[in-house]
């Protein structure tokens, strides 16, 4: 297959996903998604079925029936876990789509794996990547999707209506980023696993008031509020804004058994992260 024929750009990855989901949602489509996620599939003409992990990260489920001829898999793992799942892909002749936004950023020995490299994969996967988290480019709105050559014209059809491409000036600026210096990217990555020990740290000193799995990837942290007033992450979170005024994101926004969670970026200066957890110690003391 040729490069170009598998290797579209566009607009934002989550319109890469949704549009990597539109090309398979054909008759009946029903999603296994582990429920930290918080893609909701409406007007895919599908059935969300939400698949519990059973205690957050590395997210790989597998006790589960198939009902349909169709999925479509979203799922957060390692390179053993994605095995498993391409096992399964193969057995059942599913269909994979993968969030590959943080393949640079791994800490501790992890590496990041693709099932897209499984040679039996070939052509069951759609990749979704993005410049956003690589090249801190937020608002260019600019990335690339990995899919087998008779998919692609598919996923044309869905993509043109939404945004045709992507805007002219963030191409340039993703081609500068690919041929510049990549010496931002391990400096990006040295800062992330620096500022996830430092979260982790404080986060221990909040042992009573957060469990947490500490992530071996990204620049997020999804810990779980222990205290009966955590049950309501939305709630939990406006009072610690409101009263503590630190900003966080409430669990429940990633799927419903987000709720109870709450999500930390560490994304962010370490003396940042060291005020906002000064300020959550007085409060929640």
């Amino acid at each position: 297959m040729r490069e170009s024929a598998q290797t579209p750009r566009a607009s934002g990855e989550n319109r890469r996903i949704i549009l990597g989901r539109s090309a398979l949602a054909e008759g009946e489509l029903e999603d296994f998604i582990p429920r930290l996620l918080a893609y909701d599939g409406q007007g895919l003409g599908g059935e969300m079925i939400y698949v519990e992990s059973e205690s957050g990260p590395p997210f790989f489920v597998d006790r589960y029936e198939l009902t349909n001829e169709q999925f479509a898999a979203f799922v957060r793992s390692d390179g053993y876990d994605l095995r498993r799942l391409a096992d399964v892909a193969l057995e059942h002749d599913l269909t994979v789509v993968t969030d590959e936004a943080y393949e640079y950023f791994t800490y501790d020995g992890s590496e990041h794996f693709s099932i897209g490299a499984i040679p039996e994969m070939r052509g069951r996967v759609v990749s979704c990547f993005t410049f956003t988290k690589t090249y801190a480019m937020t608002g260019w709105r600019i990335g690339y999707l990995h899919a087998g050559a008779e998919l692609i014209p598919q996923i044309k059809k869905a993509h043109i209506p939404l945004a045709i491409c992507a805007p002219v000036v963030s191409q340039y600026a993703a081609l500068a980023a690919l041929q510049g210096s990549q010496d931002c990217v391990a400096d990006f990555r040295a800062h992330y696993q620096s500022a996830r020990d430092l979260m982790c740290a404080r986060l221990d000193r909040l042992d009573s008031v957060f469990e947490y799995s500490k992530p071996s990837g990204s620049y997020l942290m999804f810990p779980r509020i222990v205290p009966d007033e955590g049950r309501d992450s939305t709630v939990f979170c406006k009072r610690l804004l409101r009263e503590a005024r630190v900003s966080t994101t409430p669990g429940i926004a990633f799927g419903p058994t987000g709720q109870g969670h709450l999500r930390l970026s560490f994304c962010v200066p370490e003396e940042e992260i060291e005020k906002a957890f000064d300020r959550m110690e007085e409060y929640l003391g």
